[in-house]
């Protein structure tokens, strides 16, 4: 058989939550390059110096539903909704109440 080391003297709960609490576990820093930086966090916020693309790609973004209007629907039998409102893009108006959107088959 081997000889085991044993260790006897336990510190009190207490005193080693204050011995890991004063442990300074935070990495700094550090400099990679692009292509090692695969699963990294950054260390701190990037903002883009420009908008890419420099407009607007799409006319409409979307469109907002209650799934219960669209329960059912497949293919071979859609779900008709009717339109209730619009909400323009920062080159309209902003915001407002959302409007009611309601089922018609």
């Amino acid at each position: 058989m081997s000889e085991r080391k044993e260790f006897r003297d336990l510190a009190p709960p207490g005193e080693a939550h204050a011995a890991i609490a004063s442990l300074d576990l935070t990495p700094g820093p550090e400099h990679v390059p692009l292509r090692e930086a695969r699963g990294r966090v950054l260390h701190e916020r990037i903002d883009a110096a420009i908008d890419v693309p420099g407009f607007d790609r799409a006319a409409v973004d979307g469109y907002a539903v209650h799934a219960a209007d669209t329960f059912g629907a497949d293919e071979a039998d859609p779900a008709c909704l009717e339109l209730a409102g619009e909400v323009h893009n920062r080159h309209g108006r902003r915001g407002g109440p959302r409007p009611h959107l309601g089922r018609t088959r």
